[in-house]
């Protein structure tokens, strides 16, 4: 899987790893290991106790088939970018939240819904 090795996702600031607890689920965040928990950190911001928020880490159930799938496109390196970003905004939805960037995430979900209607 080397799509996800060390990945980074940039601007949005969360770390990339593969997760074993993972059961039916594709993806989920979490918060770092020195970090609030992801719940008490919205509490502590809403407060206004807490100024900035921690880089979360979207980890990613390899076993998932929809995860396989997307490694299996090995030479489509902007697909798996934009599916990375997709998983991660998607997890920040379910939790939510918004997307960082509404409009990149409608461009990223445009261009891999053109990607399959292509194959």
């Amino acid at each position: 899987m080397y799509w996800l090795r060390k990945r980074k996702t940039g601007r949005q600031g969360a770390y990339v790893r593969a997760s074993r607890p993972l059961d039916r689920e594709r993806v989920c965040l979490v918060a770092p290991v020195d970090g609030y928990d992801r719940q008490m950190e919205k509490i502590l911001q809403n407060a206004g106790r807490l100024q900035g928020a921690t880089k979360p880490i979207l980890e990613i159930n390899l076993a998932h088939p929809v995860i396989k799938a997307i490694a299996a496109v090995e030479d489509d390196a902007s697909y798996q970018e934009d599916a990375t970003f997709l998983l991660l905004d998607q997890t920040r939805i379910l939790d939510g939240e918004r997307p960082q960037d509404p409009r990149e995430f409608a461009q990223r979900l445009a261009r891999v819904f053109e990607r399959s209607v292509r194959s």
